[in-house]
């Protein structure tokens, strides 16, 4: 179990950290795959394309007690699960998204996870 962060996917009252989460400018480029490596089943997943996002995580960052979301925005297409796109981190505020986006850099960096976060 990693200790850095939690996946709420399985909390029920998960889905009251995402109410009223935005995006704040941090994106990167990941697989379906690598995504579920590095902090598990996604919350919600519509992959037929008809919807604004296919995949979504609601992830508690341990460290700074905040919590962030991960998503694709707009794709309207089925997502292979190989297939690099670019993701949204979604949070309350800014400071709340750079700390998911330097979680994910340090997972990374820890070679935990192989993923193409811009640095």
């Amino acid at each position: 179990m990693n200790t850095k962060f939690e996946n709420l996917a399985s909390d029920p009252n998960g889905w009251k950290h995402l109410n009223m989460t935005s995006f704040h400018g941090h994106t990167f480029r990941a697989t379906v795959d690598e995504l579920v490596e590095l902090v598990g089943e996604p919350n919600y997943v519509d992959n037929s394309g008809t919807d604004k996002t296919t995949h979504e995580w609601i992830i508690m960052n341990n460290e700074t007690g905040t919590a962030f979301t991960i998503y694709d925005w707009k794709e309207y297409r089925t997502i292979r699960k190989d297939e690099k796109i670019d993701w949204h981190i979604g949070a309350h505020r800014s400071l709340d998204a750079s700390a998911g986006e330097r979680l994910l850099r340090q997972l990374k960096s820890d070679n935990i996870w192989y993923v193409d976060v811009p640095v």
